[in-house]
């Protein structure tokens, strides 16, 4: 009877690290298809996105006081905090 078991080991070596890398290979290639995905859509997102505005001194704006009202309302004080200086 002959050993054969070396060159069936071998050979289910050899097809393992066939294996191992045709995975790597894809995972690198799934990586690569992410990034490339995640670009493009950042590029359509930022086409529609608004320019900055840029504010000079002296620039009339309207601010929120959705966090500031309680400072210049007082209970039964019938006024709009937005108008308050």
């Amino acid at each position: 009877m002959e050993d054969t078991t070396p060159s069936v080991v071998g050979s289910e070596e050899e097809r393992a690290s066939r294996l191992l890398s045709q995975l790597k290979h894809d995972l690198l290639e799934a990586q690569d298809n992410l990034i490339a995905a995640k670009a493009a859509q950042a590029t359509q997102t930022n086409k529609h996105c608004a320019k900055t505005i840029v504010f000079k001194i002296g620039d009339h704006v309207l601010l929120t006081t959705k966090h500031r009202r309680c400072e210049y309302m007082q209970k039964g004080d019938n006024r709009v905090a937005k108008f308050m200086p």
